[in-house]
This record gives structure tokens, C-alpha cells and sequence, in this order.
């Protein structure tokens, strides 16, 4: 029996291929066949933490690697080994690795100032690209859930839009192409939603209708999409000629999130429009509180002292 890692992965990867999505089975036979910058082909029993962690160190201290990116990997060779041992192959069922503790950045997102400028010059000779970034500035949307819609999933007479796809490029093996886009379901269960759409950009909307459901909604075009990486440079253009600084398209999904909470939504609707399964998962990542906000809210002290 071959108890190469190289081997045994490739049966886990096998076993697995009908439970995941194809991004999910591209994303994990990437990993596997550059499992090397972290152990190399050995047999499993070989597999140790104290072996794993001196790699991960030093890559680590080189910054081959973000933690995150080495944590994939980590958690690839976990499961690896945990079928293996499932399946009676002589090695430990983990292996337990230390990391850094990472510096968390915030995620800088637009003030309401920056909103307002950028909402401005989006509306001001819209066409289907601008229209992109306010679709997503008001609705929440995900990049990928953004490129993926068709103009199907729009009712313009009750002002909804059905979240039931998203697109994403990934890893493949063709010879012509190391990269495929693809449509799948999206992120989680939750993630398929109903938003209502601000009447604003409602109206907006019904004056690009193609009037055809099978095209996307940002090239009205059946045979011709954006995909997230040039929805990513679009904004960042929209961006540059606003004089922001530059920040990711995922920063839109968060300023719409602390606008919609400035502007007295509650938490379990919020939630349930950006597609989170609790609520925790909003308030701890996805809503930022401003010093402007902070001040108004500890100004209300004020009702409490008399001088």
C-alpha cells in the first residue's frame, strides 16, 4: 500500500469530489500538488508537528507565506491525514501547529463623505459599468454575486433581487489555460437571498432593462460577462477619478453594512440582507464604527448630567 502523502491525497482529494463545489476540488488539488513548500512527498508516518512547525517557521520568517495562505495548507494535510488514519494507514491523526498571533488591520471602508461623492459620480452618466459599483454600494452584494446576475433575477415591479449564483475564476488543469471562470451556487445556504432594491436604484435600473432575462446584468448580453477581477479594476477607476484612496471591492459590502446600521437598521434584518447565518457574523466583521459615530453616541451621556 503506497502511504506516499503525494498517493493518499490523491485518493482523500478522490473521495471527497462528489461533496464539493468546483472551486472547492480546484482550490484543494492546487494545494496538494504544491504541498511541497511545506512537507515534502514522504510517507505519512514521517508526518510529525515538531517536523511541520520548523518548515512553518521558516517560512514564515522568510515571508514565503501569509499566515493564512499557510493555514490552508495546514488544514489540507489535517484532513489528509485524518482520512488516512480513518482508513488504517500507519500515521497521527493531526498534527498541531503554533502560529504568530496576526496584527488585525481594519478594513477601511468609505466615510459618508466619500459615499456621497462617489454616489455622485456613478449617477451622473450612468452607464453599465458605473452601475456595477452603485449596485453594490446599495445592495451589499458580493463581487462574485454581483458579476454572476442576470437580468432574470431582477423584478423591477416589486423592486427585488434574487441572490442564487456567483462567479469566481479558479485553478484548472487545461494544457490552453492555467484559470477558468465559473458560475456555482453561492457561498453558503444563507447566501441565497432576497434583497430589496432602494426605489432610487430601481428607477435607475429600469432604464438599462434589456428586456431579455437570460442576459448579465452589467454587459445586458447574453454571451459576455465582467468578471470579479475586472469589477475590481472598474472601481478602482471610479476611485481614482473621485481622488479616494484606493481599497478592495469587498469594502463596498462593509460601507453599505455601517451605513445601513448609522441609519437605525437592525442587526437581524442586516443580516439577513448581506446572506450571514447569524448575526454575530455581521456585527463582529462587517460593521464599523466611525469617530464621528462614537462621539454622537457618547454625547448622549450628556442627557444624564445636569450643570
Amino acid at each position: 500500500m503506497d502511504s506516499s502523502f503525494k498517493n493518499v491525497s490523491a485518493l482523500w482529494l478522490e473521495d471527497n469530489k462528489l461533496f464539493w463545489k468546483e472551486s472547492t476540488y480546484t482550490k484543494y488539488l492546487f494545494i496538494s500538488k504544491n504541498m511541497d513548500k511545506i512537507i515534502c512527498d514522504c510517507s505519512l508516518e514521517k508526518i510529525n508537528s515538531k517536523i511541520v512547525q520548523q518548515t512553518v517557521n521558516q517560512i514564515l520568517i522568510c515571508n514565503a507565506m501569509s499566515i493564512t495562505t499557510v493555514k490552508t495548507y495546514i488544514s489540507v494535510i489535517n484532513s489528509v491525514l485524518s482520512f488516512a488514519y480513518d482508513n488504517d494507514y500507519k500515521c497521527v491523526e493531526h498534527i498541531k501547529i503554533t502560529f504568530p498571533k496576526k496584527q488585525k488591520n481594519e478594513l477601511k471602508i468609505l466615510t459618508q463623505k466619500e459615499q456621497k461623492l462617489l454616489t455622485a459620480y456613478l449617477t451622473k452618466n450612468i452607464d453599465l459599468t458605473k452601475l456595477a459599483i452603485l449596485f453594490a454600494l446599495y445592495t451589499g452584494i458580493r463581487c462574485g454575486e454581483l458579476c454572476a446576475l442576470k437580468w432574470g433575477d431582477i423584478d423591477l415591479f416589486n423592486g427585488i433581487v434574487s441572490i442564487n449564483k456567483t462567479m469566481q475564476r479558479v485553478q484548472c488543469d487545461d494544457k490552453n489555460s492555467k484559470t477558468k471562470i465559473i458560475i456555482t451556487p453561492p457561498k453558503t445556504t444563507n447566501s441565497n437571498r432576497m434583497i430589496p432594491i432602494p426605489k432610487f436604484l430601481v428607477s435607475i435600473l429600469k432604464s438599462f432593462n434589456p428586456k431579455n432575462e437570460n442576459a448579465y446584468l452589467l454587459t445586458s448580453l447574453e454571451d459576455k460577462f465582467i468578471e470579479p477581477r475586472q469589477a475590481q479594476n472598474i472601481f478602482n477607476k471610479c476611485l481614482s477619478d473621485c481622488k479616494i484612496d484606493k481599497i478592495n471591492f469587498h469594502a463596498l459590502r462593509h460601507s453599505f453594512a455601517t451605513r445601513c446600521i448609522e441609519l437605525g437598521m437592525d442587526y437581524k434584518t442586516l443580516s439577513e440582507i448581506l446572506g450571514h447565518a447569524n448575526v454575530s457574523t455581521t456585527m463582529n466583521l462587517y460593521v464599523h464604527s466611525s469617530l464621528t459615530q462614537k462621539k454622537k453616541q457618547m454625547n448622549k451621556l450628556n442627557n444624564l448630567v445636569k450643570i
